[in-house]
């Protein structure tokens, strides 16, 4: 076993792939990160939001103030589609035990560009992230089980299907439950060596 590698403080994160580059959010981003935080339709299956616009500067603040932590467990980063140089999303990262190294993953796209593979590629660069700069062990995520959409990319990407977890999120003032999806290490570098990452 592989020892554990510290994560504290490593700052700043940023990618760079094919059709997309992830970058720390800042307070400077509230206008364009308001077009999904603000989008009722955008966030209706995730436990964000609609946010108010001096909400979305709140949620940005706290982005910040996680990413200067010391002991950094939070990575929320934004997403930027090279080709037009928007920030058309995020995709976030959090550390729920470093002595497991086990992190949560979640994302979300702007709603003029689902459709356009810009999710998946964006989950597959929150991957690499988690197992090349983090050395995480396991990568977890949750999906409403209404969010098929959410659920291919998850597979896509590698995630297998874990389970279902009864009224697990809390979407608005509804509890939902939520499908479980998971990878490890050794799952991701298999697909990496055999040229499915690509």
């Amino acid at each position: 076993m592989r020892p554990f590698v510290s994560i504290a403080g490593v700052y700043p994160i940023s990618y760079c792939g094919q059709r997309i580059a992830l970058r720390e959010l800042t307070r400077r981003d509230a206008s364009a990160v308001h077009q999904w935080t603000g989008d009722s339709e955008a966030v209706s299956m995730i436990p964000l939001g609609p946010t108010r616009f001096s909400e979305t500067r709140s949620y940005l603040r706290q982005i910040e103030r996680e990413a200067g932590a010391r002991d950094r467990r939070v990575y929320t980063l934004g997403v930027i589609e090279l080709d037009t140089e928007d920030l058309v999303g995020s995709v976030g990262l959090t550390i729920d035990s470093a002595v497991h190294r086990r992190a949560e993953i979640g994302y979300i796209i702007r709603r003029d560009r689902w459709g356009s593979g810009l999710g998946t590629e964006t989950a597959r660069a929150g991957l690499e992230i988690a197992f090349d700069r983090l050395e995480l062990h396991r990568v977890w995520a949750v999906c409403d089980t209404s969010n098929t959409v959410s659920a291919h990319v998850l597979r896509n990407v590698g995630m297998h299907h874990e389970g279902q977890l009864r009224k697990d999120l809390r979407i608005g003032d509804q509890w939902r439950d939520a499908d479980l999806f998971g990878i490890i290490e050794d799952e991701w570098r298999s697909q990496d060596s055999n040229g499915s990452q690509s």
